[in-house]
């Protein structure tokens, strides 16, 4: 599931044998960061509520492995999530919208995207207290190099995030309209978008034809991402605002 979730091009650094830099690429280390950190926190969730009999082996067995499961969008459980403390289970959802490596099996908005959102924020904390005239260089080493991160490559991957986000809210209005529980709309939304397969019980054959439509798109979304998945959507638009302009006569 970790091989799935990283990216291919480490593979092929591998296979080169160049696996020192695989430890250096910054999507690889916040990969594990985010690994450990959401097992430990679910698994002292999980043993303060003592879900499985204060069995420290199972409970970590099954907080490593969905976490594992979640962040790569494999989607395997070996225990029902549902029954989970609130704060366990929404770490999964967090997950979820985390989502593993570019170039990679996993969905999401994947690894390297949230970290330089995380570096951004913090490198403007930062120049808060830099004079004016000095320039820092930033930079993350991804893809076996250093790259120079730009104002144009932080303004993409926003503005990648934001709808990524607008699409999780308007697909979790419009299940709400049919299912009137609040955490099993956005966890259906979240698990679709995330490609992860997981989800409440309240998907099934009966579900109205809308939902159904809205969840067909998430997937597709989150599968093959969302400016493929939206281009349909802008060339009906256009298409409707040419034959409006064609139609339209100004008089003067």
């Amino acid at each position: 599931m970790i091989m799935g979730g990283t990216n291919f091009v480490m593979h092929y650094h591998i296979m080169k044998g160049k696996w020192r830099n695989m430890l250096k690429d910054i999507e690889v280390r916040y990969m594990f960061l985010f690994i450990v950190l959401a097992t430990i926190i679910i698994a002292f969730n999980l043993l303060q509520h003592n879900v499985y009999n204060h069995d420290i082996i199972t409970t970590f067995r099954h907080a490593l492995f969905q976490v594992i499961s979640i962040l790569t969008s494999t989607g395997f459980q070996t225990t029902d999530i549902n029954v989970w403390p609130a704060l366990s289970f929404h770490v999964l959802i967090i997950l979820m919208f985390i989502g593993g490596s570019v170039c990679s099996t996993a969905s999401g908005i994947k690894i390297y995207n949230i970290v330089l959102m995380i570096k951004s924020v913090w490198w403007e904390i930062q120049s808060i207290y830099l004079p004016k005239n000095i320039v820092v260089r930033r930079k993350l080493f991804h893809d076996n190099k250093e790259i120079d991160i730009t104002f144009m490559m932080v303004k993409s991957v926003l503005i990648f995030i934001i709808t990524y986000i607008l699409l999780f809210v308007v697909s979790t209005i419009i299940l709400l309209v049919f299912c009137n529980d609040f955490q099993i709309a956005y966890s259906i939304v979240a698990g679709s978008i995330g490609n992860t397969g997981l989800g409440p019980s309240y998907i099934n054959t009966s579900i109205p034809d809308i939902v159904k439509i809205v969840l067909i798109f998430d997937f597709l979304a989150g599968r093959i991402g969302l400016w493929p998945a939206l281009l349909p959507l802008v060339y009906l638009n256009n298409n409707i605002q040419n034959r409006y302009n064609k139609n339209f006569k100004y008089d003067g």
